[in-house]
């Protein structure tokens, strides 16, 4: 997996968990 893809996944992991 690239590191550009693997960034955007935890980004939006990391969105997703603030918005709990």
């Amino acid at each position: 997996m690239s590191q550009k893809k693997k960034k955007k996944i935890y980004m939006i992991k990391v969105f997703k968990l603030r918005m709990m």
